[in-house]
């Protein structure tokens, strides 16, 4: 119903219609944030003597569940296939470790200067002012004490660290 109405007002483009499709709209986000809250609720009251329990619904809640599908890869090493999760990462290692190098050895040597090949400047180039230990520790001190974001990376371990940042 929700796209017939919204198709529809995209056709005739009457603000009637908008209305309608808006109207529509809210009442149903509503009451499917009402059915989610209740089915969360019902969820949690019969699992509520049970904390391993209760800790699942939690995960489903937010969407964290164990991966089971183990996968299995195999590689040509040297020649031979290779399921071994020790060699494959090893190989994958050596082989980008050596890409620059390698690449290095294809590029004829020259007596130009790179830069000698810009010829203009880049108006959208960033430059960043020159900063100091201090400031930069004030910045870190200055972090609230908030959860961690999408890096899962606690700000006490910024202030805890901060020599480590600042060196």
């Amino acid at each position: 119903m929700n796209n017939k109405l919204y198709c529809k007002y995209l056709k005739t483009k009457n603000p009637n219609d908008q209305k309608q499709y808006k109207s529509y709209k809210s009442t149903l986000r509503s009451i499917l944030c009402k059915a989610e809250r209740t089915h969360y609720d019902q969820l949690f009251a019969a699992t509520k003597n049970n904390l391993r329990k209760t800790w699942e619904v939690i995960k489903t809640v937010i969407h964290k569940q164990k991966n089971n599908n183990k996968q299995h890869y195999n590689m040509e090493v040297n020649g031979k296939e290779t399921s071994d999760l020790d060699i494959i990462p090893k190989h994958f290692n050596e082989y980008f470790i050596n890409v620059g190098p390698n690449q290095a050895t294809s590029i004829p040597y020259s007596n130009i200067d790179p830069i000698s090949y810009i010829t203009q400047t880049n108006r959208y180039s960033m430059f960043t002012k020159l900063t100091n230990e201090t400031k930069i520790g004030n910045i870190i001190r200055a972090l609230k004490n908030t959860p961690p974001g999408p890096d899962a990376f606690p700000h006490q371990y910024s202030k805890k660290t901060q020599l480590t940042f600042i060196q």
